[in-house]
């Protein structure tokens, strides 16, 4: 059972990007994860029966904010555990966890300061393009940091006549 001890939820609602910048967030996630050792990568996928999950912001800004992401859960992790990695899609969002094995957060730790670092800032700024909220948790005494995004999917105007239906 995991004890969460300490969380921050920040929106980042309110960006904007261009009508034809999407992206399938599923397809890069499958990109990013063939670039590191897949044997340290538990992935498990919830989408069947949702529809594509397009998001807003470019194919190469998703790239490097998750590729920002899984590295630092790689590098904090011990090399003997695993990092975790879930997809969860409905018809109206796409939830993307990652969570290390790592120490976790510090008690003192300023979350809103983590997530405007270096490190957050490619996450942040693609979480900010496609509207979605952003979780950062750290789950008990050395039971590793999860990373959460979730983004609100963009629809085709037959896709969402198809979904309202």
């Amino acid at each position: 059972m995991l004890v969460k001890q300490s969380a921050q939820h920040i929106f980042i609602g309110g960006g904007s990007s261009e009508p034809g910048d999407t992206t399938n967030v599923v397809d890069v996630l499958d990109h990013v994860v063939a670039e590191f050792d897949v044997d340290r990568i538990v992935r498990t996928d919830e989408i069947d029966g949702a529809p594509p999950c397009v998001v807003r912001g470019a194919f190469d800004a998703w790239t490097h904010a998750l590729r920002a992401v899984i590295r630092d859960a790689i590098l904090v992790s011990p090399v003997d555990q695993p990092v975790w990695l879930h997809v969860v899609a409905t018809r109206r969002e796409v939830t993307l966890w990652v969570r290390d094995a790592g120490g976790g957060l510090l008690p003192a730790c300023d979350v809103e300061a983590l997530i405007d670092g270096p490190l957050f800032a490619p996450v942040k700024a693609a979480v900010n393009a496609a509207g979605g909220a952003l979780d950062v948790e750290s789950v008990g005494a050395w039971g590793g940091c999860t990373v959460q995004m979730v983004l609100p999917l963009v629809k085709s105007a037959p896709d969402h006549a198809r979904v309202a239906a």
